[in-house]
């Protein structure tokens, strides 16, 4: 087969359609309508991100699904420098109530009720929404805060999750850093 990589490589570099562009939206919007719509989530502190190639505006037209975070605030993971910030920093925190399974495990309750049993599949690490006519596949990552702290006052801000298979024990990611 001899094809015309130039072009093909035209082709993708483009930004999405306004098509395209109209249902990665829709899927944000709905997913985040679900996590509205949900009483055990509604009054958390969760933030809705895009993020992957689709934010960074490298994804392949009409070959890319939008990645989401789903991040909550209510409970954090931290990482301290020493012993010290952690025994000083200890004194101020305590084991959160609210785990990260409990989390992942209403997450996917609220996608199930707005979009179907048959449209939601859980995989370790993110939850795959299937596309239709109005949004684009969707793939959907739970987190919590991740802290690494630098200090008693200071850290830096980003995002973890640990994966149901526990392979790699693990993730941490700086989506906003990484945007920037």
């Amino acid at each position: 087969m001899n094809r015309d990589w130039e072009s093909v490589f035209t082709t993708w570099s483009q930004g999405p359609s306004k098509t395209e562009q109209e249902r990665a939206e829709n899927a944000e919007r709905q997913i985040r309508q679900a996590i509205h719509d949900s009483e055990k989530l509604r009054n958390r502190n969760i933030k809705v991100f895009t993020q992957g190639s689709y934010r960074n505006r490298v994804n392949v037209r009409k070959d890319s699904d939008v990645d989401i975070g789903v991040v909550c605030f209510d409970t954090f993971f931290p990482v301290y420098p020493d012993d010290n910030v952690k025994a000083e920093l200890n004194k101020s925190f305590s084991d959160g109530v609210y785990t990260y399974a409990l989390f992942k495990n209403e997450l996917e309750e609220a996608l199930v009720s707005r979009f179907g049993r048959e449209a939601v599949s859980r995989g370790s690490k993110s939850f795959d929404i299937k596309e239709n006519t109005y949004r684009v596949e969707s793939d959907v990552a739970a987190f919590f805060e991740h802290r690494r702290y630098t200090s008693v006052t200071h850290y830096l801000s980003g995002v973890e999750m640990i994966p149901d298979d526990y392979t790699p024990p693990r993730v941490r990611n700086w989506p906003e850093q990484h945007y920037q």
